[in-house]
């Protein structure tokens, strides 16, 4: 049984961009799957020295992350066993072996923490197809500093955000106000788009 018989355009020129990422740093984006950012490799890859054949542009990095997380997906909606992976992947492209035994290793290792959740339906973490974690809820605070080493202007205003998450943890940010402006406006921006889609 193939899972990635019917794969999206670009699926294989990512798999050939992935195929020159050392195995190293594949290994790190698997662990932190959904979290993991074009920019935190941008640099490691640099300070790895990585053959300038493989332009390190965000793009073709942005389409390794999403290679990776469309991989874990697909195998993840079809509950596929470790094994089935592996031989997908042996059958379907032209990732390396080493590329291929990091990836059924991640998942596996996976699978093994997770079968009980991936036979129950109900599970929330798998009622989507993402594995992210959803906002449960939002609050935030705004403070105005008075003595600080930290603030140029005493009267500069710090705005503080904490996500609440599904998974019992939670992630805040500061921002100044300038940033929060900035940030709203994107948010407006993104909400007139989802208007037009609807």
């Amino acid at each position: 049984m193939s899972i990635l018989n019917a794969t999206p355009s670009g699926f294989h020129s990512a798999v050939d961009s992935l195929n020159k990422i050392p195995i190293e740093i594949v290994s790190e984006m698997v662990s932190i799957g959904a979290g993991c950012y074009v920019e935190d490799y941008v640099e490691k890859f640099a300070q790895l020295g990585v053959d300038h054949s493989f332009d390190i542009i965000e793009d073709a990095l942005q389409n390794v992350i999403n290679v990776l997380l469309y991989i874990f997906r697909v195998a993840l909606k079809s509950k596929a066993e470790p094994q089935i992976l592996a031989k997908s992947l042996r059958a379907d492209t032209q990732m390396s072996v080493p590329h291929i035994q990091t990836l059924y290793a991640a998942y596996d290792k996976f699978f093994n923490e997770n079968s009980q959740d991936l036979n129950d339906a109900s599970t929330s973490a798998f009622k989507n197809e993402s594995i992210l974690p959803r906002v449960t809820d939002v609050s935030w605070k705004l403070a105005v500093c008075i003595a600080s080493d930290a603030c140029e202007d005493l009267s500069s205003g710090k705005v503080t955000l904490c996500f609440k998450l599904d998974n019992h943890k939670q992630q805040t940010l500061e921002l100044t106000c300038e940033e929060f402006k900035n940030l709203h406006s994107q948010f407006q921006e993104m909400a007139s788009l989802i208007n037009t889609l609807q």
